[in-house]
């Protein structure tokens, strides 16, 4: 798909050269950070060097001393308290963290996730009858809630108090919690609202530590998840979240718990973790039971205690994560041929799907698929009962949440972000939803949006590529949303050779003109480019660089992200 590519602004050059000579750097990564903010020396040394003081105070979130205070009474008295969360990564990584934090202080524990087939998304009505049956006395969501009004009113009559730990977006009317911990509240004064469930947990026994005057790092051990949570959630990779998975990375690296140890293991993946193996290794395999049978086995593999109790239950994530794969590719073939039926598909700005015989819990990646082959917000939908029920995903910079949002009336329930989200409607309002989400999206849908745009960070020359260099670039993670990998761009480069690997994965041999230097150059799913391959030809690469050590030697290679023709301007 053509990609328009787009430069951002080079700062001035009075500015480069100062920041160069204050840092001992060159001009490309003076460059960069002036890009993303940084300045001057203390602002580069704090964002090089993330600490865990740089975390804001957890007592400053709403709800939280409150929360804290309930949490205190509930273990002093010994009562039972219930942790219920989602079915994803960012709710089994939150469930276990709180779940094991607590039982470490001695607390009467257990927790509850729902059956995505059976009680689907957030609180359900199975799961309170779970918590009254139990004896629960005190339930504490995470990673969902803020919109379970109907749910936490039956456990308020039942006499069960609810501590909502959440970041999803609130809705019209929030549930009679004893507490509300969930930054996006208008009136929450906490100064990051990016975080993900699990880090909104994490900042819950930070403060319950800060309460009982215990050590700030007490739940350090923790940041492993959380990090784990930060990737797989897609929050920004901003403020909080990036100290967070700074040490959440080191953690994962240095002493992984027996449950991550064990799927590395499956894997094959012998190298040290960086956000992006997160997303495409451990994350798919965390959410798999959540999507083919049920998410328990996911916390119970992160619970795991011990190497020899991991194993068997890794083999069981990784044989459903390949179930997984197999239903995913199934999903999109048949996707892609509902599209191409439609003889109006080619108008739409979005994409609205439905099957009737489609995975439930495959929907949301196969929406993430769509949309690498047509660009717009997509959303995929099977049926439950007399129900349809989905999955939505978005385009770079639309919030797609607020066009479900808008079509809110036709909806039975919906949540989630503006680039993901979950809904569910009668089969009777399907037709109605599918022309006003398709109006609303063209009315709001912005033409820059509308694009595949490939933004460049700097114009680089091959010959810049050096260890220093690499390894600058490196310190500058971890990265994600909102603070992505520099991508570069060169030209021209001439194509010395390449190969076809896999029928879909290129593998290019490339240097400058007249430079006797090669670099290799991998392009993902790119060989629909190989017809316009010729050694001897010039191009212009878009790519991010990446470390590849085999056999002891390490080499650095290009990471393609998109190539375009060769313009004399360009050079």
């Amino acid at each position: 798909m053509y990609k328009e590519w787009k430069y951002k602004e080079v700062p001035l050059k009075a500015d480069v050269q100062r920041l160069s000579k204050v840092l001992n750097t060159t001009a490309s990564i003076s460059s960069l950070l002036l890009q993303r903010g940084i300045g001057d020396f203390e602002t580069a040394k704090s964002f090089f060097n993330p600490t865990l003081a740089q975390l804001h105070d957890p007592m400053s979130m709403k709800g939280m001393a409150t929360a804290v205070t309930h949490l205190e009474k509930a273990i002093a008295k010994g009562a039972h308290i219930c942790v219920y969360g989602d079915y994803d990564v960012d709710g089994t990584t939150s469930v276990a963290v709180l779940y094991s934090a607590l039982k470490s202080l001695g607390a009467c524990v257990s927790y509850y996730l729902p059956d995505r087939y059976k009680e689907g998304y957030g609180l359900s009505e199975a799961g309170v009858d779970h918590c009254i049956a139990q004896g629960v006395e005190l339930l504490v969501t995470v990673d969902c809630g803020t919109k379970a009004v109907g749910p936490i009113g039956r456990l308020q009559k039942a006499g069960i108090a609810t501590i909502v730990c959440d970041h999803h977006q609130l809705g019209a009317e929030l549930p009679a919690a004893v507490a509300m911990v969930n930054p996006q509240q208008v009136d929450c004064l906490y100064p990051f609202k990016g975080l993900s469930g699990c880090g909104i947990v994490f900042k819950l026994l930070q403060a319950y530590a800060q309460k009982k005057g215990g050590s700030a790092a007490e739940f350090n051990s923790y940041l492993d998840l959380v990090a784990i949570s930060i990737a797989a959630d897609i929050v920004p990779m901003v403020g909080e979240n990036r100290v967070l998975a700074y040490h959440g990375l080191r953690k994962l690296n240095e002493a992984p718990r027996a449950g991550i140890a064990a799927l590395q293991g499956n894997s094959g993946f012998d190298g040290k973790y960086e956000i992006v193996d997160i997303v495409f290794k451990l994350a798919p395999r965390i959410n798999a039971p959540g999507r083919i049978s049920h998410a328990k086995k996911a916390v119970e593999l992160l619970l795991a205690s011990s190497i020899q109790e991991a194993m068997p239950l890794a083999r069981i994530v990784d044989e459903e994560n390949t179930t997984r794969k197999t239903l995913d590719s199934e999903l999109l073939a048949e996707a892609l041929a509902l599209m191409k039926a439609d003889c109006t598909f080619a108008e739409q700005k979005s994409t609205v799907l439905f099957d009737p015989k489609w995975t439930k819990g495959i929907v949301g990646i196969g929406a993430a698929r769509c949309i690498e082959h047509y660009y717009r917000p997509t959303i995929l939908l099977t049926q439950e009962g007399d129900m349809a029920i989905g999955s939505a995903r978005s385009v770079v910079g639309y919030n797609i949440y607020k066009a479900i949002d808008a079509c809110g009336d036709l909806l039975t329930r919906y949540g989630g972000h503006a680039y993901a989200a979950g809904l569910a409607m009668p089969l009777d309002n399907l037709p109605a939803f599918k022309a006003r989400f398709e109006k609303i999206v063209e009315a709001t849908l912005s033409d820059e949006q509308a694009r595949r745009v490939q933004w460049i960070d700097l114009v680089l020359a091959l010959e810049e590529i050096t260890p220093a260099f690499y390894e600058i670039i490196k310190r500058m993670g971890p990265f994600g949303p909102k603070h992505r990998r520099p991508v570069f761009a060169t030209a021209p480069v001439e194509l010395v050779s390449y190969k076809i690997y896999q029928g879909k994965h290129i593998a290019l041999q490339v240097r400058t003109p007249k430079s006797r230097q090669f670099f290799r150059a991998i392009g993902f799913n790119m060989s629909h480019l190989s017809d316009a391959f010729s050694v001897g030809k010039f191009f212009a690469i878009a790519y991010t660089i990446q470390e590849n050590t085999f056999q002891g030697y390490t080499r650095y290679e290009l990471l393609l992200k998109d190539i375009q023709a060769f313009k004399a301007q360009q050079a």
